[in-house]
Parts: C-alpha cells; structure tokens; sequence
C-alpha cells in the first residue's frame, strides 16, 4: 500500500498500473490506497512475476534465470482489458504472452505464491 499511496501524486488520469504478482487483493488495496482516484485509472494484477529470478545478493541483486511463456493477469475494471494489454504486452515483448483472467479475484486466489515463496525468515 506505501508504493501506491508515494506514486499517487504522479498518477493521472487513464493511468495503468499493473502489479506483479498483485496476489492476496492487489486490486482491493488499490482502490483503498487511491479512493475515488482509482476510478480513472486501469489496474492490471498480475499472477507472478514475467521471470523466474533468484536474489544473488540480498536487497541489492538477482540473477534471471529465465522468462516465463506464459502468464496470467486480470484488469480492473474489465472493459479496459484491451487497452491495459496493448501496453503491458508491449512493454513485456513476445515472452512471456500475457493471458487474460476474467478477474482479479481469481489472480489472488489461485496464486500459491505466499505458500511457495514465503518471507524470508529470521532466526
């Protein structure tokens, strides 16, 4: 939510703001975070992150391993799916190919990535 509410001021109108991974209600703390803001911009909640990544160096580093084919993401509100993935495919290129979900409920309910990639622990 403090990335949201820091970007806000630089937020316009049509804006898309496209979240990787959005899980656990990407879209939900968006709007909370912007209120009535939110209503003019597009939200894109992607499922994972385009590359499979490993940090190198904690907080400073990551090797990429490799890009993705595939990934699913879901845009609120879903009318605006078109425009959202004309500029996200593009920035992305070919790979991965970005897959439509019919909403961002199912993005966070069918991600397993707080159960796979917990937070990092310390003893």
């Amino acid at each position: 939510g403090e990335y949201f509410e820091a970007f806000a001021p630089y937020m316009r109108k049509g804006c898309v703001v496209a979240c990787m991974p959005a899980r656990s209600g990407g879209d939900i703390l968006f709007a909370s975070k912007l209120g009535a803001k939110a209503k003019d911009m597009v939200f894109m909640g992607f499922e994972t992150l385009p590359w499979a990544c490993r940090f190198t160096e904690w907080g400073k580093k990551a090797t990429i391993l490799g890009t993705k084919g595939s990934i699913l993401a879901a845009v609120t509100p879903p009318e605006k799916f078109p425009q959202a993935f004309a500029i996200l495919q593009g920035t992305l290129g070919v790979f991965p190919h970005v897959t439509e979900s019919p909403n961002n409920l199912g993005i966070s309910l069918r991600n397993p990535g707080a159960q796979i990639h917990p937070g990092v622990m310390y003893g």
